[in-house]
């Protein structure tokens, strides 16, 4: 018969030269053991015995932690669009022989005498606005991007001119803006609670 350390082993159930045991059960402490001992005959009629041992552990839950770090929330807001238009009657009132192609900016920023279409982002972590922890921060390597072209780095706002050397953004045609960032560093971002 087994031997049990803080368990009840199950009943031993015998079928011509099989010998098992239900399920064991009562496990009253964390850990325990069922130690069977075999003893027989082999098919030569020679004796023989060994033991092998069957342990058990308990999981526990451990003690509540505290609240892990709000998952990180990034917003693109964006001030104005780009209107593009075709006009026929030209500044002074008169026809125009070819329609003109006119482009404008609707409710954007003026900076100087120039007016932008402004992008802003907004880095969250949970409810705390950290915008400015993470962008002064050099792992972010926070990136602007307009068309998947690189624009600006490290700044919250990307001001888009109707127009910028030989690209015009006024084309009628959408646009992609992205902001991409690392947060390897995202657990020493802080910030005001929103």
């Amino acid at each position: 018969y087994p031997s049990s350390t803080g368990i009840t082993e199950g009943t031993k159930s015998v079928s011509g030269l099989a010998c098992s045991f239900a399920n064991a059960s009562n496990m009253t402490t964390d850990s325990a053991k069922i130690t069977f001992n075999i003893s027989g005959l082999t098919s030569s009629g020679t004796p023989f015995e060994f033991s092998k041992t069957q342990n058990f552990s308990k999981s526990k839950t451990g003690a509540e932690g505290s609240d892990g770090e709000g998952g990180i929330n990034v917003i693109i807001t964006r001030q104005g669009s780009f209107r593009t238009y075709w006009r026929q009657i030209g500044d002074q009132g008169k026809i125009l022989t070819t329609p003109e192609k006119v482009s404008e900016i609707v409710g954007g920023v003026e900076i100087g005498d120039v007016k932008y279409v402004q992008c802003k982002v907004l880095i969250y972590k949970g409810s705390v606005d950290v915008t400015a922890s993470a962008l002064a921060d050099p792992t972010t390597q926070g990136k602007w991007f307009l068309n998947n072209v690189w624009m600006a780095s490290n700044t919250d706002t990307l001001n888009i001119p109707i127009k910028s050397g030989d690209i015009t953004y006024a084309d009628g045609v959408d646009d992609e803006v992205r902001f991409e960032y690392t947060d390897t560093n995202a657990k020493n971002w802080k910030g005001a609670t929103v």
